[in-house]
């Protein structure tokens, strides 16, 4: 069974009622949560278009987060944070097509890669 499949089961199992959380399906099915997310923005990935669009998010980018109505999306340069929330509707349109559902994607910052490296310190004085 492909990614994507997978992905629509749960959602179907979610919506049915059959699972109460995202968590309730990991357990059940013995995968961790990461793993899953993981899987789970690869498939996004590969539905994002234009081509350009996936590239930043696939290198850019992670799935932090997934509760199966929100996606928060960790972006790791501030640069890109402040060009990608156009971004949002490609993003939303790839989980669109991998869920057959509506999904709600939130961008955040990725605060341990968007940290300013500390300035560089002088090795010698002139005086």
């Amino acid at each position: 069974m492909s990614i994507a499949k997978e992905v629509q089961l749960f959602a179907n199992l979610l919506l049915t009622g059959e699972i109460d959380s995202v968590s309730d399906l990991f357990k059940k099915a013995g995968l961790s949560r990461n793993h899953n997310l993981a899987a789970l923005w690869d498939s996004v990935l590969s539905e994002i278009y234009p081509l350009t669009t996936r590239a930043i998010f696939a290198n850019k980018s992670k799935l932090k987060s997934f509760d199966g109505v929100e996606a928060i999306v960790e972006i790791d340069d501030p640069v890109l944070m402040t060009m990608l929330p156009m971004r949002i509707p490609n993003l939303e349109g790839a989980f669109l097509i991998v869920l057959g559902r509506n999904v709600k994607v939130k961008l955040v910052i990725n605060e341990v890669t968007a940290k300013p490296a500390p300035p560089p310190t002088l090795c010698c004085s002139d005086e």
